[in-house]
């Protein structure tokens, strides 16, 4: 289980840590609202990661078969960690099953974190 580290330091440093970001939509293909999915993400987050931040995302796409335009409403949850994206793959792997989705977008970045 990665930790979140939280420093409570007399003098500043800052750390290395990694934000990581998964895009979860807030209906299914079927235009099925998925609370029960998000209330599972919000769990699998704070128990695997200790905390998140989330926002709600609005995307748009065109289907290349029939140029028919799709918009879309997600949350983006983020989290900083001292792990890779591997430990949001079990969350991954219930998106796609739970959501119905082809794909899940993940994103991860190294940051710099300044503590006090």
């Amino acid at each position: 289980m990665a930790q979140l580290l939280l420093h409570y330091l007399s003098e500043s440093e800052v750390i290395k840590m990694n934000r990581l970001t998964i895009t979860i939509p807030v209906k299914d293909n079927d235009k099925v609202d998925l609370p029960e999915l998000h209330a599972k993400a919000r769990a699998f987050l704070v128990k695997a990661c200790g905390a998140f931040s989330s926002i709600a995302v609005h995307g748009q796409w065109e289907d290349p078969t029939d140029n028919q335009l799709y918009y879309d409403n997600s949350i983006r949850y983020e989290v900083l960690v001292d792990a890779t994206l591997d430990i949001l793959y079990p969350l991954t792997k219930l998106v796609k099953e739970e959501g119905k989705q082809k794909c899940v977008l993940l994103t991860s970045e190294e940051v710099n974190v300044e503590c006090q």
